[in-house]
């Protein structure tokens, strides 16, 4: 593994993304106050183009030609542009933190600590609750190419599959450890991927969940804190809260191929849509790093 560049962020960094074009990286920052930063994918040594926000910035994600972040208030607020200062749109409707936001054609997820998941559009107001979780809701992520179904998990130990036109869970899984982070790959088979407490991450076939296909744990008093299929599926991406990210890759078998530190916990883990084997890792250090993966 090679890391290409590390640009320094002010604040505490939370959540990344990147652009449908590769070009740009926004970046979700996080103190006593919040930050959205935006960087250049391909030219680190730019001036990162900095917004301050007066809330905690818990979540972001590329919206239509703006973005949208989730904030520490349970605020979800949108810019239609992202060169305007100031949201397009403020709603405030989770009770709790806003820990994950999922974007796909103009529909958006977000996730709270308040144990629910609200679908919107760029409507003021959510469309739909999804109730079901007992605990906080860390993660939520749409199955690829579909607008119809997405994925979630929670410290209540499960993971959910549900379906929008009914607002019903159509799958359930439990586990005995705490869920910190979903991901879902279609690209050869629906491959299910979980990480959390115990420090362990696990890969499933959605259409046998009874049958774990990779389980693997390390000795650490660190949860496992993200995970991130490759865009071909065929590498999966691990972060944990020692700073270790590590890459494991499927040739008939899943198995560990590399290994990179950040100096404080791994919060998120974006692959690159347009160049195979790069990725990007925000990290508690204030630092976003750049990979790639040979």
């Amino acid at each position: 593994m090679e890391t290409v560049w590390t640009a320094s962020i002010p604040k505490r960094v939370e959540d990344i993304d990147i652009s449908l074009d590769g070009s740009r990286i926004i970046v979700a920052g996080s103190d006593m106050l919040g930050s959205v930063v935006f960087l250049d994918a391909a030219d680190n040594k730019k001036q990162p183009e900095i917004l301050p926000q007066a809330e905690g910035v818990t979540s972001v994600a590329f919206f239509g030609k703006g973005f949208v972040c989730g904030g520490d208030d349970g605020s979800v607020s949108l810019w239609k542009t992202v060169k305007m200062g100031s949201p397009t749109r403020k709603s405030i409707e989770h009770d709790d933190l806003v820990s994950s936001i999922a974007v796909s054609n103009g529909l958006l997820l977000s996730a709270s600590y308040d144990k629910t998941i609200k679908l919107w559009t760029d409507a003021p107001h959510s469309q739909t609750t999804f109730n079901g979780h007992l605990n906080a809701v860390q993660h939520v992520r749409w199955v690829p190419k579909s607008d119809n179904e997405f994925v979630s998990c929670s410290t209540d130990g499960s993971s959910k599959l549900w379906d929008v036109r009914t607002a019903r869970e159509t799958q359930s899984l439990s586990s005995s450890e705490a869920l910190y982070s979903c991901d879902i790959s279609t690209h050869s088979s629906p491959l299910l991927a979980l990480c959390g407490a115990g420090s362990f991450v696990r890969v499933y076939d959605l259409r046998k969940t009874d049958e774990v296909l990779f389980n693997h744990a390390v000795t650490s008093s660190r949860p496992n804190r993200v995970v991130r299929f490759s865009v071909d599926g065929e590498s999966l991406a691990v972060g944990n809260d020692n700073g270790r990210l590590t890459i494991y890759h499927h040739n008939k078998v899943w198995e560990e191929k590399n290994q990179y530190h950040h100096q404080n916990s791994i919060r998120s883990i974006i692959w690159d849509p347009t160049r195979k084997g790069r990725l990007y890792t925000g990290s508690w250090d204030k630092n976003v790093s750049c990979h790639l993966i040979h």
